[in-house]
């Protein structure tokens, strides 16, 4: 998951699904109430929307670096009810910021390299050490961002549930968005 794209069956409702692997792996699986019908589809790493798209580079000392791998939306999935992907977040930085919003809830699932780090999570005025194999939840409408740990690798699964026929729209804290521009003054340069 660190180096590597996830591996994504998508099935509509009343689909029977058989897993069998031949060497150790990990499965999540994400449910979400869809009544639409639809085939079953398999999406490799080179058929998701975008693979290892690096984000925050340039910006804020490139305290927000990261790689995104956005799986898939109603873009290239129109029938799906989910917006998925995966963040590799690299030691020390932040994901996510500046904090934002969207009207839909979302999952996090994290990964750390080596296993023993940790992170923290932000949801609204509040923040979550979060570590390996944990599992975090918001509802609707939080503000939310994270922070690695420096030293450790962090990685995370995310899956909101798309609302009705629309895209997802996200909202940035107003406060904090002079961080993205380009002419923004750092310490301590301020």
């Amino acid at each position: 998951m660190f180096h590597e794209g996830a591996i994504l069956l998508h099935v509509p409702q009343n689909t029977k699904v058989t897993i069998s692997a031949e060497n150790d792996v990990e499965i999540a699986v994400s449910r979400t109430e869809n009544k639409r019908d639809f085939a079953a589809r398999l999406l490799r790493p080179e058929d998701c929307l975008c693979a290892n798209e690096e984000r925050g580079a340039g910006q804020m000392n490139e305290c927000s670096t990261r790689l995104v791998r956005t799986s898939f939306d109603r873009s290239n999935c129109p029938e799906t009810n989910f917006f998925i992907g995966e963040v590799v977040h690299f030691p020390g930085k932040w994901s996510s910021y500046p904090p934002h919003q969207h009207v839909e809830p979302e999952l996090y699932y994290y990964k750390f390299l080596p296993e023993n780090g940790y992170g923290l999570a932000e949801y609204g005025d509040d923040a979550f050490k979060v570590k390996n194999n944990d599992l975090t939840g918001m509802p609707e409408n939080v503000t939310h961002s994270q922070a690695a740990a420096p030293g450790y690798a962090e990685y995370y699964l995310w899956c909101i549930r798309l609302q009705d026929d629309k895209n997802i729209v996200t909202t940035v804290v107003p406060e904090y968005e002079w961080v993205t521009k380009a002419d923004a003054k750092y310490f301590p340069d301020i």
